[in-house]
C-alpha cells in the first residue's frame, strides 16, 4: 500500500502567473494568509485564485490606461512594496476566501453543519466587503455611495 496518501500536504509553493500589468500570486502566500489547512487542496485553491484573477482583472481593466504596470500607479510603499500591490493582493485573498468558504459551508448537512454555515455567513460577507474596498481603493473610488431618499 505504499504510495497512497491520505490528507497529504498541500504546501506547494506554486506561482500563478497573471496578466503582465498585475502581479503574480503565490499559492503558498494565499494559503498562509487565509490560514487554510490541508482540507483545501492545491487544485481547488488554484481554481479559486484563477477565477479571482479573472474577475478582479476585469474590474480593474481601466487601470491599464494609466500606466504600464500596477507598480507604476502606486502612491506610496509599505514594507518596500508598492501600496497597489498590497491592495491587489488583499482583493485576491478576499475573493478566494469568500469563494472557498461559500463552497465548503454546504458540505455538511447535519444540524451542526447548518449552524456552522450560518456562522460563516458574516465571514463571507466581510471577505466580499474587503474585496470591494480594495478594488475601489485601487480605482480611486469612494467606498460608499450615499443617496438621499
Amino acid at each position: 500500500m505504499s504510495g497512497l496518501t491520505f490528507n497529504g500536504t498541500n504546501n506547494t509553493d506554486q506561482t500563478i502567473t497573471n496578466d503582465p500589468f498585475f502581479i503574480d500570486i503565490s499559492l503558498k502566500t494565499v494559503r498562509e494568509s487565509l490560514r487554510f489547512d490541508g482540507s483545501v487542496s492545491d487544485m481547488r485553491l488554484i481554481e479559486a485564485i484563477e477565477n479571482a484573477l479573472i474577475e478582479i482583472n476585469t474590474g480593474l481593466a481601466l487601470l491599464k490606461n494609466n500606466g504600464g504596470s500596477l507598480a507604476e500607479l502606486a502612491t506610496g510603499q509599505i514594507n518596500n512594496k508598492p501600496n497597489t500591490h498590497i491592495l491587489y493582493f488583499r482583493a485576491v485573498v478576499a475573493h478566494v476566501g469568500a469563494h472557498i468558504n461559500e463552497k465548503y459551508r454546504s458540505y455538511d448537512s447535519t444540524s451542526t453543519g447548518q449552524k456552522r454555515a450560518e456562522d460563516m455567513t458574516p465571514t463571507i460577507d466581510e471577505y466580499r466587503r474587503d474585496l470591494r474596498w480594495a478594488m475601489r481603493d485601487l480605482l480611486g473610488s469612494a467606498r460608499t455611495t450615499v443617496d438621499l431618499i
